[in-house]
């Protein structure tokens, strides 16, 4: 009760209601409130290392098993690797498979190259069941790597669609089943949208 007519008092007097240790409960109300996944590493080469042999190694194996199965409807197709918005390291590379392509990402890494993006970006030229309405087509899929995360942007049948993730967070299964798949639908519905 002494407390609280002390506490009324000062109100009525207009002085402050603060209590000395009212910061220090602030902060740890803070610390205790996590309203999202806590952000546990930053960006250096080291996480980045790991991410893509980790992560983006399997995913990209699911997407290139998804797309490479247009191949035969094309008269030809290229993968290009661009690596910070393919402006450093001489602009975009034409690559051969996809393990060559990541084995040029983590070479970078081992030289100290600081990666803030890179894109695998798809190219379909000539298809060939549609006469002399033939067309071609692309799609990519870009990794942004900013400080605290990484997202991964796709082309979809809806527009683009950005998905992020901090550094620590594993990519499951179905998630990368579902970014393959959403690459490739939009493949098919291009293809489809084109066909007349």
């Amino acid at each position: 009760m002494k407390w609280s007519l002390q506490l009324q008092i000062k109100a009525a007097n207009n002085e402050s209601l603060e209590e000395p240790d009212d910061l220090d409960k602030e902060i740890e109300l803070l610390k205790r409130n996590r309203k999202q996944e806590s952000v546990e590493v930053q960006k250096d080469n080291s996480i980045l290392y790991e991410l893509i042999t980790i992560n983006i190694d399997l995913l990209t194996d699911k997407v290139f098993e998804k797309v490479n199965k247009f191949n035969d409807l094309f008269m030809s197709n290229e993968i290009h690797l661009g690596i910070n918005k393919g402006l450093s390291f001489h602009g975009a590379f034409l690559i051969i498979n996809k393990q060559s392509a990541i084995k040029l990402l983590l070479s970078r890494l081992v030289e100290g190259d600081s990666i803030n993006d890179f894109y695998f970006h798809f190219i379909y030229k000539g298809y060939k069941n549609n006469g002399i309405n033939s067309f071609d087509l692309s799609k990519h899929i870009y990794f942004y790597f900013s400080h605290y995360k990484y997202s991964i942007q796709i082309s979809s049948i809806k527009g683009q669609k950005n998905l992020e993730f901090l550094y620590h967070q594993s990519l499951t299964e179905e998630q990368q089943n579902q970014i393959a798949d959403e690459i490739a639908k939009s493949i098919l519905e291009e293809i489809k949208e084109n066909v007349v």
